[in-house]
């Protein structure tokens, strides 16, 4: 039995079973059976082809959003590099803005320093003045001090004088008593008025030669006027060296020295100018002695007169006694100043030690100021270098800040 395929087509609505089940046998049925089979996978084939294309298609579709996510993912990772960079920029900045506040700081502290150093250089120069018065004050001293030095050699002279003059008031005190004796061998001895008259003689030429010591002290008296006026206008010449030259005090010392010696020459030479006067008074007294010889007989009535003068010359060697107790008191007043120039003697000696750990204050003063401008030196060389690491940093900014312009360009 032929059996013939039969198209689906030829039958629409019916199945091709129908058309077998009388004509075939078994196996036939079988073959048809596994036909159907096939068929039926063919079909299931073609569904799953179908889903195949579809499952393709969403691949694509999925492929697609794929790509598209990458796209994302890609701008989104550009986006964080961008970030990224932001940050970088703000970490840049924000360590500049500390560099910035650092060296502002800095500088804050550079002023400070120069403004501590400004205060100690105005100290320094506020002690400057203080040793420049000290100074001033010392140059005074050093004035008084030979003014006192001075006033002790008047006083030494006055002390010469007064010598001089209780030498001469011994020496008046025994013709005093030759005096007394004379009246005493005149009133009992009236046949030895001749030895009296040449007596009274020598009295009236030792009244004349007391006459010429006044003169002679008078004399003194002028020429220590010339010497103080001296001495002052010496003094003016020392303070105006004093004030030019500080160095030049210890010539002053040897100035004064060879002033002191000249000045005692000019006393020697005073001297031998005043023996030389006393021999010509001697000279002419041997001259009144002998005119006084001749009129010695005329003068015997005057010799009560002499007496009256005598009691009045007692008188006046009571007054010069009562000075000579002045004197002494005036002897002890000037020992007393003697001994206070002496305290202040010691109180300069120590005013002088004073000076010297001034002058060693002051040469340390001078070496911190020495350091100061060191210091000030290098705080200037500093801040050159920040203003060039400042430059370089500026100079790094604008390089970064171009880069940056140009990856974004790219």
């Amino acid at each position: 039995m032929s059996f013939k395929t039969l198209e689906v087509s030829q039958f629409p609505r019916r199945s091709p079973f129908t058309y077998c089940t009388a004509q075939s046998s078994p196996r036939q049925k079988k073959r048809v059976g596994l036909l159907t089979l096939e068929k039926l996978l063919q079909k299931k084939r073609v569904g799953l082809l179908t889903l195949e294309k579809l499952l393709q298609k969403k691949r694509v579709g999925l492929l697609t959003l794929e790509k598209l996510l990458q796209k994302k993912r890609v701008g989104l990772l550009t986006l964080e590099k961008l970030l990224q960079k932001k940050r970088v920029g703000l970490l840049t900045l924000e360590k500049l803005l500390q560099k910035k506040r650092q060296q502002q700081q800095q500088q804050q502290q550079q002023q400070q320093q120069q403004q501590q150093q400004q205060q100690q250089q105005q100290q320094q120069q506020q002690q400057q003045q203080q040793q420049q018065q000290q100074q001033q004050q010392q140059q005074q001293q050093q004035q008084q001090q030979q003014q006192q030095q001075q006033q002790q050699q008047q006083q030494q002279q006055q002390q010469q004088q007064q010598q001089q003059q209780q030498q001469q008031q011994q020496q008046q005190q025994q013709q005093q008593q030759q005096q007394q004796q004379q009246q005493q061998q005149q009133q009992q001895q009236q046949q030895q008025q001749q030895q009296q008259q040449q007596q009274q003689q020598q009295q009236q030429q030792q009244q004349q030669q007391q006459q010429q010591q006044q003169q002679q002290q008078q004399q003194q008296q002028q020429q220590q006027q010339q010497q103080q006026q001296q001495q002052q206008q010496q003094q003016q010449q020392q303070q105006q060296q004093q004030q030019q030259q500080q160095q030049q005090q210890q010539q002053q010392q040897q100035q004064q020295q060879q002033q002191q010696q000249q000045q005692q020459q000019q006393q020697q030479q005073q001297q031998q100018q005043q023996q030389q006067q006393q021999q010509q008074q001697q000279q002419q007294q041997q001259q009144q002695q002998q005119q006084q010889q001749q009129q010695q007989q005329q003068q015997q009535q005057q010799q009560q007169q002499q007496q009256q003068q005598q009691q009045q010359q007692q008188q006046q060697q009571q007054q010069q006694q009562q000075q000579q107790q002045q004197q002494q008191q005036q002897q002890q007043q000037q020992q007393q100043q003697q001994q206070q120039q002496q305290q202040q003697q010691q109180q300069q000696q120590q005013q002088q030690q004073q000076q010297q750990q001034q002058q060693q204050q002051q040469q340390q003063q001078q070496q911190q100021q020495q350091q100061q401008q060191q210091q000030q030196q290098q705080q200037q060389q500093q801040q050159q270098q920040q203003q060039q690491q400042q430059q370089q940093q500026q100079q790094q900014q604008q390089e970064k800040e171009e880069e940056e312009e140009e990856e974004e360009e790219g």
